[in-house]
């Protein structure tokens, strides 16, 4: 055969020893249709029956140990009684003539998961439901019959277009993994340099060497979930090991923050979430409990569930994301768990060294000297006269007015405090300043007294002067910004955008007003006038970080 005139030519491909070749004297081989680590897939034809199947040619150095021999025909023997439709189906398997181990199964017509991620991403939830379900299924029949599929990942997973315009998927290889085991204690990592389970499904346990029931497998169906959710898998490094450390060590990224555009529905994340717990005993109890759980997720969405994520109303929920309370409390543990994760193996040095800082703090507040109070000062001053003399006049407003830079020492005091706990004297303010603060705030005082030297206290429980200007202050009118994200926020549509467009008419140039602008009239339904009001917000901000979901949304 020759090449086309203008195209490079193939290279020959090596001579394949299998090609053409009958094994057990029932399975005539004809073409190389995969291959994996355990072994080449080729694509064959049962001789007596005439029928198209599949046969998995395991490398030959696995059926060189005659306890992986013993294994595999115990396994294979296992895994060939699952008559589940979401199950391969095993068809034969045994020896070949040089010892070669094989096993025959149902030929598949369609294309694994990872090939539908990579191509389709991302899905609708209606579409992810179904693909889970069907797989649970199938795990939950093995469960029952003992076999725990321990290699459980996208690529085992086929999906087959049905006639009627459905799919239906197709769990391969169970129990293959626990094939190439020892018969003791399980390989954590590799045996003969197969790895028992692919890294980035793996459970904790499994990575461990740790014995492993049924919830390992229910790990690996979360990290399929959270797979299909965002089209990432939530630990990657550029080692198997490093994987595994994470899957180990660290807490997966929830998916709605990996993939914010997409509105990614709460109640799927949380199925996987919780699929991917550390401690098996956190996670789902049975593969059919995480089945009906994804089915509610799903069912709840109504109609909505048959939109992709990143489209249509997933898009507009993404908007939300911004005033969602949820996700900013979420924003901030994770700030904070950045911030004391480094320090976490010296935690009881920094509790110590904080509690002997306080104590110092105490112990200096406490013997701290009071400073004279002025002189100027009316309320001390009345306390120093001999009661023989008169009264001293009223202080004039020069004096009033600097009253304030005099204050008593348990002004000063309460001051101090402010500062310490981490008010503006601890950011650099003065403590005459936080004084006057503490002057025109009684309760401040009262918690303050408690810790002042007994004249302080005396001193604070004088009668001040009433306010010096009894005019009230005019009524503050509210920003229509704020006060349009307010009645946003209690459902009040309408009045939210009547605000808003004060808000509008007041600062034409101001984005975010026409971004909230059109939030609020989607919310509404009004979807002609909210996509006005986006628009203008894009004309205005083109470089808006949710530019590509709006268009998604108003398109």
């Amino acid at each position: 055969m020759t090449q086309p005139s203008g195209e490079p030519r193939a290279e020959p491909e090596p001579d394949d020893p299998w090609i053409g070749r009958t094994i057990a004297q029932k399975f005539t081989l004809s073409e190389q249709i995969g291959e994996g680590a355990m072994g080449r897939v080729y694509r064959a034809e049962h001789v007596s029956l005439g029928k198209p199947v599949a046969i998995k040619v395991l490398h030959r150095h696995l059926g060189g140990d005659p306890r992986i021999a013993k294994r595999f025909h115990r396994e294979a023997r296992a895994a060939s009684r699952l008559s589940h439709p979401n199950s391969l189906q095993i068809i034969d398997f045994g020896e070949a003539g040089d010892g070669t181990l094989f096993i025959a199964m149902e030929l598949l017509e369609g294309e694994d998961l990872q090939t539908l991620i990579d191509h389709d991403a991302p899905l609708s939830p209606r579409h992810i439901g179904e693909i889970m379900t069907q797989m649970l299924r199938a795990l939950d029949e093995a469960h029952h019959a003992g076999i725990i599929h321990r290699d459980l990942k996208p690529e085992n997973l086929v999906v087959i277009q049905t006639r009627g315009g459905g799919f239906r998927v197709k769990v391969c290889d169970f129990g293959i993994a626990k094939i190439t085991e020892s018969e003791g204690k399980s390989t954590a990592i590799t045996k003969d340099g197969y790895v028992c389970g692919t890294p980035e499904y793996m459970a904790p346990e499994q990575a461990r060497g740790d014995a492993i029931d049924p919830r390992a497998d229910l790990y690996s169906a979360g990290v399929v979930l959270y797979h299909l959710l965002c089209a990432k898998v939530p630990f990657s490094a550029e080692t198997a090991l490093g994987i595994i450390t994470k899957h180990l060590m660290e807490q997966p990224v929830p998916p709605r923050r990996v993939q914010p555009s997409w509105g990614i529905p709460r109640a799927l994340e949380r199925v996987a979430l919780r699929a991917l717990a550390k401690d098996p005993d956190e996670r789902w109890p049975s593969a059919a409990e995480m089945g009906a759980a994804v089915e509610s997720a799903v069912d709840a969405l109504g109609d909505r569930a048959d939109e992709r994520l990143g489209h249509g109303s997933f898009a507009a929920a993404a908007l939300e994301d911004d005033d969602d309370e949820e996700a900013r409390e979420a924003t901030t543990e994770e700030a904070i768990r950045a911030v004391v994760q480094p320090a976490r193996g010296h935690t009881w040095l920094y509790a110590l060294a904080g509690a002997l800082a306080l104590l110092a703090f105490g112990v200096w507040l406490w013997a701290r000297p009071t400073a004279p109070a002025s002189s100027a000062d009316p309320v001390d001053r009345a306390e120093s006269q001999p009661p023989t003399e008169p009264e001293p006049a009223a202080p004039t407003s020069a004096q009033e007015a600097a009253a304030p830079e005099r204050e008593p020492a348990a002004e000063r005091l309460a001051a101090d405090e402010v500062g310490a706990e981490g008010g503006p004297a601890a950011e650099g303010g003065t403590a005459a300043e936080e004084g006057t603060a503490a002057e025109s705030d009684e309760e401040s005082d009262e918690e303050s007294a408690p810790i002042a030297r007994p004249r302080a206290m005396e001193a604070q429980r004088r009668p001040r002067p009433g306010p010096r200007d009894p005019t009230p202050a005019p009524p503050t009118t509210p920003d229509p910004f704020d006060d349009g994200r307010d009645r946003m926020s209690r459902g009040d549509l309408r009045g939210a955008i009547a605000a808003f467009e004060r808000a509008a008419r007041a600062q034409p140039r101001n984005a975010q007003v026409h971004r909230q602008l059109g939030r609020a009239y989607m919310r509404l339904g009004d979807t002609r006038r909210g996509a006005d009001a986006y628009r203008r917000y894009l004309a205005l901000a083109p470089d808006a970080p949710d530019r590509a979901i709006i268009e998604r949304l108003i398109e």
